[in-house]
């Protein structure tokens, strides 16, 4: 079924709006390979309809894209994963992995015999660890002094 848009009296097809966006060199599905626009091309009044149609397609084709995008990064940050693909995200063996769990190192869920980690959880662990430059531990002694000067 074609979607058609009415702007101002012009009817607008989508067959009509791709046309338009295709002869800009420009593609209108998700493809990520398209080209981007380097100049401006004058056009006329009576071109505006359609030229507003085809950017409104262009708009609900990039929103699609985003909210597909959103949707797959949300799965990815609930995934559960075994301890095997843990060790192959955090570049670790399955043995260094197993010394971290019993040393209680590492976010781990078990359920029975079997070592479960969330790839949000691990992540986390990655970021903790993160060590601080030495403005960012002179920024964190100068805000302390100042709180402690502050409150005599």
């Amino acid at each position: 079924m074609e979607k058609s848009i009415d702007y101002s009296g012009s009817k607008l097809t989508t067959e009509k709006a791709s046309q338009i966006l295709r002869s800009e060199g420009l593609d209108v599905t998700s493809d990520t390979s398209t080209k981007h626009i380097h100049t401006m091309k004058a056009y006329k009044f009576e071109d505006l309809p359609d030229i507003l149609g085809a950017l409104y397609l262009r708009i609900e084709n990039i929103e699609r894209i985003l909210k597909d995008y959103n949707k797959q990064d949300k799965v990815i940050d609930n995934d559960l994963l075994s301890i095997n693909e843990a060790s192959i995200l955090l570049k670790l063996s399955v043995a260094t992995i197993y010394s971290k769990v019993c040393r209680n190192e590492i976010p781990v869920n078990k359920q029975g015999k079997r070592l479960y980690f969330y790839r949000t959880e691990l992540l986390n662990w990655i970021k903790s660890g993160r060590i601080k430059t030495i403005s960012e531990i002179q920024h964190e002694v100068e805000l302390s002094f100042k709180s402690k000067q502050s409150g005599r």
